[in-house]
């Protein structure tokens, strides 16, 4: 057997007994309840009339740099890869607060269920993450990296590259989403009673406070703003992350997994980034959208390199 071949063996299984020790560890780990990691707690705000919650994690050891997690579509703070994502965080002693984004209700937790009228809106995260940002300065954070999943990828991104915050050192994006206008009308018209030409037209036409019933991402028969439909389907709102990175300054991590079938980057919208030295894209491989298992401990891994 030739040195190469010896290697090309050794490399997948080192691989393999590397995850399997790092599994060991965090058994080992969640067992020792009497020396717990860090200390979490619920935390509430207020803003804009509303009462908006979050997780906050401190591990005794973080001092200077906290990690703000924001979650995707219509989720919450306590979802699988949110939840996960802090403590593994946690366990390297790194600081954390994920936010649920009120999406239009006040005291907001859990998934956004569908129903005969909603607020949310996905311009208005903006507002909210740079509340938690200001809130992390109070406390007396002196630098904040934001991870951001899916569409709170997308949001992250326009967030830094709208209000450049400097206590914001880095984004890390993962499966951050992209938004092609032909695709998501074709999408919407094969399931909508109403094709979205006619919702967009109503919508900036509109003086009324409520428009529709019509679909409104994953409910059908919704009343909302023309605002709410403008922003999840307009062009005029920034919601392809290839391309508000070209105005973001800061190091962008974009982590996107092999087996995603929800965000999938094409070859031209990796290479509009190729001049971009702060923007580096890593592909997770066998990865899915949610990076389940091991693949979020890869993912914190890049995170704290």
């Amino acid at each position: 057997m030739t040195k190469s071949m010896t290697k090309s063996l050794l490399k997948p299984m080192a691989a393999s007994v590397s995850r399997t020790l790092r599994i060991g560890v965090r058994v080992c780990a969640a067992l020792a309840v009497l020396v717990p990691w860090a200390h979490g707690s619920p935390t509430q705000t207020t803003h804009d009339g509303l009462v908006l919650n979050a997780n906050y994690h401190v591990p005794t050891s973080a001092r200077e740099r906290i990690f703000l997690v924001v979650h995707g579509t219509w989720a919450h703070s306590g979802m699988e890869i949110v939840a996960s994502l802090q403590g593994l965080l946690g366990e390297r002693g790194a600081a954390s607060l994920a936010p649920t984004l009120s999406l239009g209700q006040s005291d907001r937790s859990g998934f956004l269920p569908c129903a005969p009228e909603m607020l949310a809106n996905h311009a208005a995260a903006l507002a909210e993450i740079d509340h938690w940002v200001g809130f992390l300065q109070r406390q007396g954070w002196r630098s904040v990296v934001i991870i951001g999943h899916s569409r709170g990828g997308a949001q992250a991104a326009w967030y830094q590259a709208s209000v450049r915050n400097r206590l914001v050192e880095e984004l890390v994006l993962l499966a951050p989403m992209v938004w092609r206008e032909s695709e998501v009308a074709a999408a919407y018209d094969a399931v909508s009673k109403v094709p979205l030409a006619e919702v967009l037209k109503d919508a900036r036409g509109s003086n009324e406070q409520r428009i529709g019933p019509y679909r409104l991402l994953g409910c059908d028969d919704v009343l909302a703003p023309p605002s709410a439909f403008l922003s999840y389907y307009g062009a005029s709102v920034p919601k392809h992350t290839p391309a508000i990175l070209r105005d973001v300054a800061v190091p962008v991590s974009v982590l996107l997994g092999t087996a995603d079938r929800i965000t999938q980057w094409s070859d031209a919208e990796r290479q509009s980034l190729a001049a971009k030295t702060n923007v580096r894209i890593i592909d997770v491989d066998g990865a899915g959208h949610f990076f389940r298992d091991l693949y979020l401990d890869d993912v914190v891994d890049q995170v704290m390199e």
